[in-house]
């Protein structure tokens, strides 16, 4: 790949809609650094994501504007600074989240819970993000989750945190042993419906 020859990094953030099957449709780029240089891989990454259904009174629904942030990093020590921009229905600017803590670092779930939106959010039209931090077990699981930053701040953490508890991931091997992985983030984006 010539990103990787020239030595190129940088992150897409993609929004999508969340089938009632749990399946994703719709996916797009809201913005990208380099601009177009990594959208149609986080694209096609998005398109391979599966999600545990959200259910309204038992029965499946679509989630619509879900986001995910792509980090395309070929070392540790990078320094990228997140956009600025709005999340929410309000005309507000809202404080977007660190860019360095919201790589995927080849964890993607194999199973996602879309968190249930707080009542008082839903009813103030607020949105916003929070940003877990967790381990990833040798069975794939997650524990000793915990939020590391979140606009606003407290709004959405307590979802967030049940919704983390039920996500599945693939183990990660060393030397062909599953083995605990530490520091493994993931963002949460919260936004009204329309």
């Amino acid at each position: 790949m010539t990103a990787i020859r020239d030595g190129d990094e940088g992150w897409v953030f993609v929004q999508f809609t969340v089938t009632a099957a749990g399946g994703v449709r719709d996916v797009r780029v809201i913005e990208s650094e380099p601009p177009q240089m990594f959208d149609e891989a986080a694209v096609s990454a998005a398109q391979q994501f599966r999600f545990e259904p959200q259910a309204n009174n038992g029965t499946p629904v679509d989630v619509s504007d879900v986001g995910y942030v792509f980090r395309f990093d070929l070392s540790e020590a990078v320094n990228l600074t997140a956009p600025e921009g709005v999340i929410s229905r309000t005309s507000e600017s809202m404080r977007l989240p660190p860019i360095e803590l919201i790589s995927t670092e080849g964890f993607i779930p194999l199973v996602a819970i879309a968190p249930n939106y707080p009542d008082q959010a839903l009813e103030q039209e607020v949105g916003g993000w929070v940003i877990v931090r967790f381990t990833v077990t040798e069975e794939g699981a997650v524990e000793d989750a915990e939020v590391v930053d979140a606009e606003p701040p407290g709004m959405f953490d307590s979802a967030a945190l049940r919704a983390t508890q039920d996500f599945k991931y693939e183990p990660r091997l060393s030397e062909g042993r599953a083995v605990n992985v530490r520091g493994v983030y993931h963002m949460f984006k919260f936004r009204p419906s329309t």
